[in-house]
């Protein structure tokens, strides 16, 4: 199937309350690996079968939660339905009420980073302050247009430094009554700029 690709969404967390908050303290036993999400994942075989994290947040109501690697049961199955490439090991989660959760939660993590800007068509300065002979690293792009050929549902885009998805994976995820997160759509009105992002 081709997809329009013109309708690109980034995806951003939307705290909104309860169960959505701005920041969540995470403590995971064991620890997880380290590493810089816009370098790539670690090898897989780095991670364990199952973490526990520990949390001072009284409940957590989202399906996917961006900024903290975080998915519901829900999202991992929107995922596969939609052929995403992903990686995720299941959580026990301890919340600071000893409350039990509503949903089931994961690590997650998307295992295809894809540029998908039209250099020759978008309008972007790029960073000077960091070198990479492999990566362009930009500090703003004023007109951004989606290149040709882009196919996949969901994917972590290091042109924004962010999930990025289709509309069929946007209105999926609100006909299923996820939640959690705001869609922002790749037209002629984005812009991004690093140092606001």
């Amino acid at each position: 199937m081709t997809l329009d690709n013109s309708r690109f969404f980034v995806i951003n967390f939307k705290p909104s309350g309860e169960g959505l908050s701005h920041y969540i303290d995470k403590e995971y036993t064991p620890e997880l690996p380290a590493f810089n999400i816009h370098d790539g994942l670690p090898k897989l075989n780095e991670f364990r079968n199952r973490y526990t994290l520990k949390t001072t947040v009284d409940n957590l109501a989202g399906d996917y939660y961006p900024l903290d690697d975080l998915a519901s049961n829900e999202m991992l199955s929107l995922c596969s339905e939609l052929n995403v490439e992903y990686f995720n090991v299941p959580l026990k989660i301890q919340l600071s009420n000893r409350m039990g959760l509503s949903k089931n939660y994961n690590l997650f993590y998307l295992k295809k980073y894809i540029s998908i800007i039209d250099k020759d068509k978008s309008e972007y300065e790029v960073d000077d302050f960091i070198t990479d002979d492999e990566k362009i690293y930009f500090s703003k792009i004023d007109r951004f247009v989606v290149k040709e050929g882009v196919n996949d549902h969901l994917f972590f885009c290091p042109d924004v430094g962010k999930p990025v998805c289709s509309l069929d994976f946007k209105e999926r995820f609100t006909k299923q009554g996820l939640v959690g997160v705001d869609f922002i759509a790749i037209d002629s009105n984005y812009k991004y700029d690093e140092w606001d992002n």
